[in-house]
Parts: structure tokens; sequence; C-alpha cells
């Protein structure tokens, strides 16, 4: 799994909080209830986006249809699982996905037919094989986990629970910028065609810098910007510069 692919993101592109975890007010009590019908304009169409790579857990297409991953992680298990969807036909059990792939398509809950996806999120011992029911022991609150990929829009969230993905975290793409802050001559900067790291043309002052890529070589991450006029590449490190993703430009 890469660096940017590390963290769970939210599973609609554009969306609503109807219910909170525990929300007393729908009698939510092991997930969150999210909207995003309205948004696309295809009503119970909307797509339903993995939130981290994982694996295919469980694919129910009964009464309460969903769909269930499995996911890496360094403790124990963690699972998603999308309830009241029709899950993506041509996925199984076993099957790999990967975050942000399409999973399902938006379906309807219990609160007076409304169109939503009821997610859950479930963290369980080592040894736990996926078995439904298990929700009152083992789901945990998705908003402490879960952050907006760069670009998607919540258009309610009253109690501010949805996060911003870190930047350290987000995926670097065009019209992102690479701000700088590490101290003069600790950024190499090397010249495009990228061969090796033992081709540079200088070093990366601090600064502002405008990012088109990510580009993953030799083992290391590097920023593809604009310096000065000309493309080239930065690496990161992890004691100065940030990527700012294009809908924070003008926070």
């Amino acid at each position: 799994m890469t660096e940017e692919n590390a963290r769970p993101c939210m599973p609609e592109n554009d969306f609503s909080v109807l219910a909170y975890f525990k929300d007393p007010l729908y009698k939510q009590k092991y997930g969150v209830d999210i909207y995003g019908a309205a948004l696309s304009g295809k009503p119970d169409a909307c797509d339903v986006l993995c939130v981290l790579d994982g694996r295919v857990a469980d694919v129910s297409v009964g009464s309460v249809r969903s769909l269930t991953v499995e996911h890496p992680v360094r403790e124990g298990k963690l699972f998603s699982r999308y309830l009241y969807i029709t899950p993506a036909p041509w996925l199984k059990t076993g099957d790999r996905v990967r975050r942000g792939e399409t999973v399902g398509y938006q379906g309807k809950t219990a609160h007076g037919g409304d169109s939503a996806l009821l997610f859950q999120l479930w963290r369980t011992p080592e040894d736990f094989i996926f078995v439904k029911g298990a929700a009152s022991r083992y789901a945990v609150d998705p908003f402490e986990s879960l952050y907006l990929f760069p670009g998607q829009r919540v258009k309610k969230d009253v109690r501010g629970a949805v996060k911003r993905l870190p930047r350290e975290y987000s995926p670097f793409a065009a019209g992102s910028v690479l701000l700088a802050s590490a101290p003069e001559n600790a950024l190499p900067v090397y010249v495009e065609p990228f061969e090796d790291d033992r081709v540079k043309d200088g070093f990366l002052s601090p600064g502002r810098y405008a990012a088109v890529a990510r580009v993953d070589s030799f083992g290391k991450s590097f920023i593809k910007a604009v310096v000065s006029g000309e493309m080239r590449y930065i690496p990161v490190t992890d004691d100065g510069e940030e990527i700012i993703p294009p809908f924070e430009k003008n926070c």
C-alpha cells in the first residue's frame, strides 16, 4: 500500500451526512448515513467508493444488500461495510479492491425510504472471522478515521465531523502547490527527464511552487513541479515541504 493510500477516505464523491454514529435522533447505533443522490442528479445511482485498499470479505444481495471489505492494518483487522447498496455485480468474495474504486451503488435505507448509504467501520481482533451481526461489538465511529478525498464536497455536516485528508497524505494532482519550507540548500532539484538520484541541477529555495504530479522512483517519492518556469523533480522528505491540494489554495 502506498503512503497516499494509507488513510481511509469517504465512500461518496459528494455527500451530506444524514445520521452520525450512535445518533439518537435516527436511532443510528453502529454506523453513519451518507446521502449523495441529490448531488449527482441520479437518484439511487450514486457510486459507492471503497474507502481503503483491501479484499472483499462478503457480498450480500438479500433483504439488506451490502458489501464488506477487509483492509490490511498493523494491529487486529479492519472492515468497512456498505449497507443498503447495490453491490457492484462484478465483485465477489476474495476480489482485491483499491481505495476510490466503485464497489456498488447507493440504495434505500430504512429511514422513510430515503436514498442513502449506511456505512460502518469495524475494528476487530486478529483472529476474527467476518460474520454479520457483530457490529455492536466491533463498530467504531467512521469519522474518527475517515477523511475527504481532495475535491470532495460536503453539503451537510452539522457536527463538523468530516475531516480533510492530511496534506502529507493528499494525492499530488495538477493544480496543487508545493510549499517548500526546508532551509535553502536542503532540497535538491533534479532535471527532466529524471534518470537517477545522482543527476541534479541545484537546490530548491523555500517558497511556493506549482506542483504537477507525484513520481515514485528508486524507492523515493518526488514532486514534479514548475521551478523558474521549467519542470523539475523535488524529493519528498519528512521535515520540510507540504503539498496543498487545489481545493485548499484559497483557504
